[in-house]
């Protein structure tokens, strides 16, 4: 996307010196006036971005994996830099729109219908809602993760989805598994820590919760095993391979049974994508590394991870008990408000009145806990209505990866057809997530659903191309 024109036009340039005075000149005059200096600096970086606005998004992305460290310092930590960085981008869409008059075709997505019906929904059950103010404020928070994929709409080029959005990815995300490795081997309580209820130490990278940390992993690593099999030279595949292999070290230092189950599940999808399409030649160098890897992983990996794996489905264990008091009590509620539920995120509130709250409390900690489960926090917030939409929201960005992948398929592009198969590998990952994870503002997620559309936009402009039916040179086999 260009950069805004300049100059401006007068009245909106007049405009906005005008607001940046008002605003200055009002902050001085309040308790806050030690933030005076905000207007300007926000000006003063819409202009910046205005030059190249790409960076700020893929920034965006970037600090996905960094979590606990996205707060802006002193006195403004509860400000989040990808906030600052996402309403900088949103400005300079608005600012973009008023000086061109170009009506952001980009912005146009099959999803928008769904999204716009699950929102709608979710306002009038918080209105109905005896927890009206949890549920106003999950809506404001759901309403910002669609500005989210807005900004993915708009800036995600073609460059972006087959190239720089992958590798950004894989970078931050090897980075964050990186410092997760040096905090657990060498007691850095920045990236590592003894997590309470586990009582053993978990690497968390530049998360928050070392769950977080093996969620990136799995999400990344599609991207991570397609960079290795379609390296156009030997360092680069070798650089590939030794990030697949350090993120698999770092997952084991998370002691995450999810993220396990989750490798798994990524390793079928990626093994039932490639192998109608791939010679030996090509796998013969991931095989020789992740072989070796697989058959000594029983023997590094800890005393404490085996020991929780052992108790992925005892009822002693107090998480797996924790989790099955989420659903009976969710049970419960749905049946009190089956149609349009007790308003969005009010889960955390039920529950945190009931007893199985009071008995497994935690010193310091609140009773409000959310369902550890997307469909569960869906159907209780908002009923089968609710429920129902979330779906269609889901199966919808599905759709669009499958049939982008089919027009690839037919142009006979197959580099094309195995980047957008890892897209949906690492789409389809968010499916079993949210079966484990209260996640739908998942920064990974909504960029996802919004990439399936993308993925539409350039089939159907790869078959617009003169001679897009007659394919690449390259064969399946060969891909």
């Amino acid at each position: 996307m260009r950069a805004i024109p300049l100059p401006l036009p007068r009245p909106l340039e007049g405009l906005l010196w005008l607001s940046l005075v008002l605003l200055t000149v009002g902050l001085l005059t309040t308790p806050y006036y030690a933030v005076s200096w905000l207007p300007a600096a926000a000006l003063i970086a819409l202009l910046v971005i205005g030059r190249c606005p790409h960076v700020a998004y893929y920034a965006i992305i970037f600090l996905i994996p960094f979590g606990a460290y996205r707060a802006l310092p002193g006195p403004w930590g509860e400000i989040r830099l990808h906030w600052v960085l996402a309403f900088l981008l949103a400005g300079y869409l608005f600012l973009r729109y008023v000086v061109t008059r170009n009506p952001l075709q980009k912005l146009r997505c099959n999803l928008w219908p769904w999204l716009f019906a699950y929102l709608a929904v979710g306002a009038f059950s918080a209105c109905l809602s005896p927890f009206r103010e949890t549920a106003l404020s999950e809506l404001f928070f759901q309403s910002i993760g669609y500005v989210y994929i807005a900004l993915t709409l708009a800036f995600l080029t073609e460059k972006g989805f087959r190239s720089a959005a992958p590798a950004v990815i894989r970078w931050s995300v090897s980075l964050g598994s990186l410092l997760a490795i040096l905090g657990y081997y060498f007691n850095i309580e920045l990236f590592a820590v003894v997590e309470p209820g586990v009582e053993a130490k978990r690497a968390l990278g530049g998360t928050t919760w070392a769950n977080n940390l093996a969620m990136t992993i799995y999400i990344a690593m599609p991207f991570l095993v397609h960079a290795a099999i379609h390296a156009r030279t030997v360092p680069g595949r070798v650089v590939a391979l030794l990030l697949v292999l350090l993120n698999l070290a770092a997952m084991q230092t998370t002691l995450s049974r999810l993220g396990l189950l989750m490798l798994i599940f990524v390793a079928v999808a990626l093994f039932v994508e490639y192998a109608p399409h791939l010679r030996a030649r090509r796998v013969a160098p991931l095989y020789l590394v992740l072989v070796p890897f697989l058959i000594a992983l029983p023997f590094v990996i800890s005393d404490v991870y085996r020991r929780r794996l052992g108790r992925t489905t005892s009822t002693a264990d107090v998480s797996v008990a924790r989790r099955i008091t989420y659903l009976q009590v969710a049970r419960e509620a749905f049946k009190e408000d089956p149609v349009f539920g007790s308003g969005p995120g009010t889960f955390r509130d039920i529950y945190g009145g009931t007893n199985y709250a009071l008995s497994f409390a935690r010193p310091g900690a609140t009773l409000r806990r959310y369902a550890h489960n997307s469909y569960v926090e869906v159907l209780v917030g908002t009923g089968l209505v609710g429920l129902v939409l979330f779906l269609a929201v889901l199966l919808r960005g599905l759709r669009n990866f499958t049939l982008a992948r089919a027009a690839f398929e037919r142009a006979q592009d197959w580099e094309s057809v195995a980047l957008v198969g890892v897209y949906r590998i690492a789409f389809l990952c968010f499916f079993l997530h949210f079966l484990a994870a209260s996640a739908l503002d998942n920064k990974y997620f909504l960029f996802l659903l919004p990439a399936s559309q993308v993925a539409m936009r350039l089939a159907s402009q790869r078959k617009k191309q003169p001679g897009g039916e007659a394919g690449s040179e390259t064969s399946p086999a060969e891909a």
